[in-house]
């Protein structure tokens, strides 16, 4: 997870390999999804999970498609 100035503001970069790597912004439940078929969301502080997906931190959680 990356921080950007503005407090309000998140970014998730997933680099699972040198094709599918994928970068969002936004403020927050920010969400990206890659092209294998995984979306990564950030939740603010104090958020449940987004429903469908896995925590992978305490703010960072996933969900791959079938």
């Amino acid at each position: 997870m990356a921080s950007h100035q503005d407090d309000d503001t998140s970014c998730v970069i997933a680099y699972p390999d040198a094709d599918d790597w994928i970068v969002g912004c936004g403020g927050g439940v920010t969400r990206a999804a890659g092209p294998d078929g995984i979306t990564y969301s950030i939740v603010p502080d104090g958020m449940s999970a987004p429903d469908g997906f896995t925590a992978v931190s305490e703010n960072v959680f996933v969900s791959r498609q079938s």
